[in-house]
């Protein structure tokens, strides 16, 4: 009976040490994709203590590991949006979205606008309630910029397009109307119409170049 027990006994103990050890790839596998991910992710328990947060969050929010693990996340984080929608979601258990812009305002010359797309879910347990929440950080800093730059680009090229087309309009409506004009007067305005025209030309060559 003694060995019968022993031999239990060691096979509860290899079971449990091969549960441990698909429990600890399980998680290393986790932490590896949680560091490779370029979205910043924080996990935030029922307390709103931080619990995990990968490099790329801290990098986002401008933090240090050692600092913020165990911490209040409102302590760490600076960004009313972010703490906001942590609050909201611990409390509601729905997924909340929300957004941040840093204000141009108070930043440096060269300094980079800060642009976010923060989204917050609850996690729960069994028994369905809320046991903290996760926390995804999408920098789009890079094409805010781009799309301010866009639509800077398409303002100026549209500007630059009106010029020589209000010019061609303006003096064909003066020679269409005007039946009594000299041929010397018509020809000095065709010739500012060419001209015109020639401008439009290149600008639009110019547009094609660009979007080539």
């Amino acid at each position: 009976e003694m060995g019968l027990l022993a031999s239990a006994v060691n096979r509860m103990a290899l079971t449990s040490l091969q549960k441990m050890d698909e429990i600890t790839d399980d998680r290393n596998r986790l932490a590896g994709i949680l560091t490779g991910m370029v979205e910043g992710v924080i996990y935030v328990d029922e307390n709103q203590y931080i619990q995990h947060i990968n490099q790329a969050a801290l990098e986002i929010l401008g933090l240090s590991k050692e600092n913020s693990i165990h911490k209040p996340i409102w302590e760490q984080v600076r960004i009313e949006e972010i703490t906001k929608s942590v609050e909201q979601a611990i409390e509601t258990g729905h997924v909340v979205k929300s957004h941040f812009s840093q204000d141009s305002s108070v930043l440096s010359k060269n300094a980079k606008t800060l642009v976010i797309d923060i989204y917050v879910a609850a996690i729960f347990n069994e028994s369905k309630r809320p046991i903290g929440v996760v926390v995804v950080l999408n920098d789009i800093s890079e094409l805010a910029l781009l799309e301010r730059i866009r639509r800077d680009f398409v303002a100026n090229a549209s500007h630059e397009l009106k010029t020589p087309i209000t010019a061609i309009r303006a003096l064909t409506e003066t020679i269409l109307d005007d039946d009594d004009m000299d041929a010397s007067m018509s020809r000095r305005f065709t010739e500012k119409i060419n001209a015109q025209s020639l401008r439009l030309s290149s600008l639009v060559t110019d547009l094609m170049t660009i979007s080539r």
